[in-house]
């Protein structure tokens, strides 16, 4: 499954999980490692594991906490954080007091978020009070930043002719009705082992609406490369472009890319020299502009050694030989000890716009905006809607109607694929008055924040498919198609998934009445099992799936066993019955799957269903039978949490 870095900077490396033994300790020390290297996902599926050994582990449930804040996943981080606290009688792990605090921030909840902070200051007034200050004042700019920007500026989505459930990112203009964008959406071709790619399109577009794009020409995407990030002078002679694969060490290296336009066709592009490449480490995120008479000037993103943290921003200057000068840091001014993204230069105002997720902002990344050459400049945010809680990047701005531009974001609303907050779709937006830098200045002053300097994640993730079994899908009562004796159904997953995910207030109203707890309880409980079993297991289907339709396209073969459960309200005979309609919604499932992509591979003997329906699980004795007891034989979590089918195993055949 490939990971948001991917998305973000195209710095990749494969990694790989040693064998372990199912107990507590190696399921959290997998967790750990997992955590360090930025691989989230993975992470929270080992502590998920994990805690199945130890259910009110208070360090478990920050972990996974942080995993969901980390995946911009907001209210199931706050669900783990807050169940944390709950459990850490011994104030053991303070952090999640803050933790929860920033995302509270995120969620833009700020008043919450001071509370927290407050919270984490009264119950040990030994606590870091300048780590509690810190947090305080990211939470007061947050808060300043939204109470001043955006309500004059449309903000749309470019689209499904753009956007698709895969990341969509980096538009720039050619002209004013014509975009470059990238998109990982594409198969490798002319390699054995098949993989997902970026490669560059072009559309052109009028004020409502964006036509179907289509790929440059092969000289430009490599069928074997990452081909993204292209950017065009405003002469439209020269193109740069990030252009990626991985060397000996099986790191992704990124490159930039020259390529001229003549005759209305782009050349063969030429890789440029190794001051702007440099060996063994990555240059990508171009931006090429004029400089006037002395030619063009180029903004990059590069992990070189000696710069501020761990990606800065660099520039040089290009000749009309095509020359391109020894490139400087852009300074500290800009960057920070953190991660510098998507540099856009307008040469008209001498304005940097760029991406960064360690200054004071609303999210992950925010876009801010600063004049390089001028001493006393200011680096500001640049505020809503073009930031918002989550990662906001790839800003650019047509030079010629300079109130219209592009964004990439995973803000909720995005065209899913793993989650609500996985992918990177463009925006667009016409704002119907510009802000001067002079105004941008008056709502807030961006100072740099230090950040603990961490390894940079430069690795996707190939994970192994037995890594997600087994893996738990949740059904609601007596669903697909109630009362029914047949052992087949038109639904599929997805749609029974979204219909029960929306009765999480119908599920907490049921659940009242069980009297043996409190109603802090109850919800507390009913939202966990919604947040961390259905919700999160749903997911790990969807990267499940792709990792499978992944071995597919690569010629495999697909054995899968999936065995069908029921809570024990109805019979065992009809439990049975129940069991194997849940599993054939599965099937349904995969056949709708990345609009059918699976389908034919179903109807082969390359993916095989194998199906174990095994009925009710539990006793009565464990769980309510009663008709009359809903509480407990329906809305009750334990109940809740055998209404499923369990994917138990895969098997691999390689051709």
């Amino acid at each position: 499954m490939l990971n948001k870095r991917i998305l973000l900077s195209l710095l990749l490396v494969t990694i790989s999980f040693c064998s372990f033994s199912q107990t507590k300790a190696s399921y959290m020390s997998a967790g750990d490692k997992a955590f360090a290297k930025e691989d989230y996902s993975s992470a929270m599926h080992f502590y998920l594991q994990s805690l199945e050994f130890a259910e009110d582990d208070a360090y478990i449930s920050m972990r996974i906490g942080e995993c969901n804040r980390r995946m911009f996943e907001y209210k199931t981080a706050l669900a783990w954080l807050d169940k944390c606290i709950a459990v850490d009688k011994e104030h053991q792990y303070m952090s999640s007091m803050l933790y929860k605090a920033e995302t509270l921030k995120c969620m833009a909840e700020f008043e919450k978020a001071r509370i927290a902070v407050s919270s984490y200051l009264a119950i040990d007034s030994s606590q870091n009070k300048s780590m509690a200050d810190l947090y305080l004042k990211r939470i007061n700019n947050a808060e300043e930043i939204t109470k001043n920007s955006g309500d004059t500026i449309l903000l749309v989505s470019c689209g499904k002719n753009v956007n698709t459930a895969f990341s969509d990112f980096a538009a720039t203009y050619v002209n004013d009705h014509t975009m470059l964008f990238s998109s990982l959406r594409f198969e490798t071709t002319g390699t054995k082992n098949k993989a997902i790619v970026s490669k560059i399109l072009t559309a052109t577009f009028d004020s409502v609406s964006v036509n179907k794009p289509k790929l440059l020409e092969d000289v430009i995407n490599n069928p074997s490369w990452h081909n993204c990030n292209a950017s065009v002078t405003p002469d439209e002679k020269v193109m740069v472009f990030s252009r990626c694969n991985y060397n000996s060490d099986n790191k992704l290296i990124c490159a930039l890319y020259e390529s001229r336009l003549i005759n209305g066709h782009w050349q063969e592009p030429q890789r440029l020299g190794d001051e702007i490449n440099h060996t063994g480490y990555t240059s990508t995120q171009p931006c090429i502009t004029s400089a006037g008479i002395e030619g063009y000037i180029l903004y990059f993103v590069s992990d070189r050694p000696g710069g501020a943290g761990l990606t800065d921003i660099y520039r040089s200057k290009r000749d009309a030989r095509g020359n391109y000068s020894k490139p400087d840091n852009c300074g500290k001014k800009i960057n920070t000890t953190g991660n510098e993204f998507s540099p856009f230069y307008n040469a008209n105002t001498h304005e940097l716009f760029f991406s960064s997720d360690s200054l004071e902002g609303l999210g992950g990344l925010d876009i801010y905006i600063i004049n390089p050459d001028d001493e006393k400049a200011h680096t500001l945010n640049i505020g809503l809607p073009f930031n918002s809680g989550y990662n906001d990047l790839y800003f650019s701005l047509n030079l010629n109607q300079p109130s219209n531009g592009f964004l990439s974001s995973n803000r909720p609303g995005t065209m899913e694929l793993n989650g609500q907050t996985c992918c990177y779709d463009i925006f667009r937006f016409s704002p119907s008055q510009k802000r001067t830098v002079q105004e941008l200045e008056a709502i807030t002053k961006v100072p740099p924040v230090p950040v603990i300097p961490r390894e940079a994640n430069t690795e996707t993730p190939n994970i192994p498919l037995q890594v997600f079994l087994p893996l738990k899908l949740y059904f609601d009562n007596d669903y697909p198609d109630p009362r029914s004796i047949n052992t087949t159904t038109k639904a599929d997953y997805e749609s029974l998934y979204e219909n029960y995910f929306s009765k999480l207030e119908l599920f907490i109203d049921g659940y009242k009445q069980n009297k043996s707890l409190s109603a802090e309880e109850e919800r507390a409980a009913i939202e966990q099992f919604f947040a961390s079993d259905l919700q999160y297991n749903y997911r790990q289907l969807q990267k499940f799936s792709d990792r499978i339709l992944l071995e597919l396209i690569a010629g495999n073969s697909v054995d899968i066993s999936i065995r069908g459960c029921a809570s024990p309200l109805a019979e065992s005979g009809y439990n049975l019955i129940l069991s194997k309609r849940r599993i054939n919604s599965m099937v349904n499932f995969w056949l709708k799957w990345q609009n059918g992509a699976m389908k034919d591979y179903l109807n082969s003997s390359k993916m095989k269903i194998t199906e174990e329906a095994a009925g009710e699980t539990l006793s009565a004795a464990v769980i309510s039978d009663k008709l009359n007891d809903l509480a407990n034989s329906v809305y009750n979590p334990v109940a809740s949490r055998e209404r499923k089918i369990e994917i138990v195993s895969v098997k691999v055949s390689h051709q």
